[in-house]
């Protein structure tokens, strides 16, 4: 339930001091106010105070097979995990007592998935998919057709085998909504230039991990250097806020590899290269 109100609160660390006269000003998608002894007044009525109550109440993770189980929390209320599967199938059939639902969080771990085939996860609505060690090394055109098109926000590919992933990329283009990518331990040597030009998230990622992958400064020769065009591998990414290329074998950033980020860029790390 999303309300246009504010976006969040966070009381505790003193950093945002909304009061409840305010509140009808900021704009909260979430509101936690748990642990307080107030009372409901008329800038926070007792209808709104219900409304999130029950919007808390009724997200609930059905039962499930195994090997898939749930493991809610505040934030992710209809959070599965699902681990050696053994296959993608396999996985979707033990979570299907949830497919009608609005999942928060989708992790398939340690399963037998070479690649991603068109539709699917069709007929799924995610905001968070991991797959992480699944020996994926292909995510072919339309793998996400159907609500995760738009739904989908957050992807985890992180120890796979998407070590080619100018020509093993293909459905991660169609998503239109994604803000985080995670590409961490795949071995990852070269980043075409062209790898985020048709990218239909490219204004509106905002975290992009390389990590611990296979990337030198003759990774970059036609990538992070600007090409006759004068852009770079991460220039359509023009609202990046955060970039990882840690644990690779840098020893030099081109200037001109991030110059369409000047201003978006607030966490860049570089750690433990060359």
């Amino acid at each position: 339930m999303r309300n246009d109100i504010i976006e969040r609160i966070d009381n505790t660390s003193g950093k945002k001091d909304y009061t409840f006269r305010e509140i009808k000003k900021a704009s909260i998608i979430n509101l936690h106010l748990s642990g307080n002894r107030f009372k409901p007044s008329g800038i926070i009525t007792r209808t709104l105070i219900f409304t999130l109550f029950l919007f808390q109440t009724n997200a609930q993770c059905p039962t499930l097979q195994s090997p898939c189980r749930c493991a809610p929390s505040i934030y992710e209320p209809i959070a599965i995990i699902c681990e050696k599967a053994g296959s993608l199938e396999n996985a979707l059939r033990a979570a299907q007592p949830a497919r009608h639902l609005s999942i928060d969080s989708l992790s398939i771990l340690d399963t037998a998935l070479p690649s991603l085939p068109s539709n699917a996860f069709y007929g799924w609505t995610i905001l968070r998919l991991v797959l992480n060690r699944n020996t994926l090394s292909h995510v072919l055109d339309g793998a996400f057709n159907g609500n995760l098109i738009d739904s989908l926000v957050e992807l985890d590919l992180s120890e796979n085998s998407l070590s080619q992933i100018g020509t093993q990329f293909g459905g991660l283009s169609q998503l239109r909504n994604l803000r985080k990518l995670y590409l961490n331990k795949n071995g990852i040597s070269q980043l075409p230039t062209n790898l985020f030009a048709e990218f239909l998230s490219r204004e509106t990622l905002l975290k992009l991990e390389l990590r611990a992958n296979h990337l030198t400064d003759q990774s970059f020769g036609t990538t992070l250097q600007q090409n006759s065009e004068g852009t770079s591998v991460f220039s359509p990414l023009k609202n990046l806020q955060e970039l990882s290329l840690e644990t690779n074998q840098l020893t030099m950033i081109p200037s001109s590899a991030l110059s369409v980020q000047k201003e978006t860029l607030k966490n860049l790390n570089l750690g433990l290269n060359m």
